[in-house]
């Protein structure tokens, strides 16, 4: 089975789904395509995600682990901040 997965990668159409679930996209039949905002907010979870599994398996003491959040924190703020 893991074999067909790599043969067929999904289509952007179908990552862009996953990714605005994460946002909050229910995906029904008459939703319609996902919006920026919920793409984007899908984006922010799915960095959250990725930042969760980096840190879970590095070998980083907590005073590292503080300081690399709060940079990320800050520099997704900073970009929130230039688009609003």
């Amino acid at each position: 089975m893991a074999d067909a997965t790599l043969r067929d990668p999904p289509t952007i159409n179908t990552c862009i789904h996953w990714i605005a679930k994460l946002g909050g996209f229910l995906g029904r039949k008459r939703d319609g395509e996902p919006g920026v905002k919920t793409i984007w907010l899908g984006l922010r979870r799915l960095h959250d995600i990725a930042d969760t599994w980096m840190l879970a398996s590095s070998p980083l003491s907590a005073r590292q682990v503080v300081t690399y959040l709060v940079i990320s924190n800050l520099s997704i703020g900073l970009q929130l901040h230039y688009f609003l």
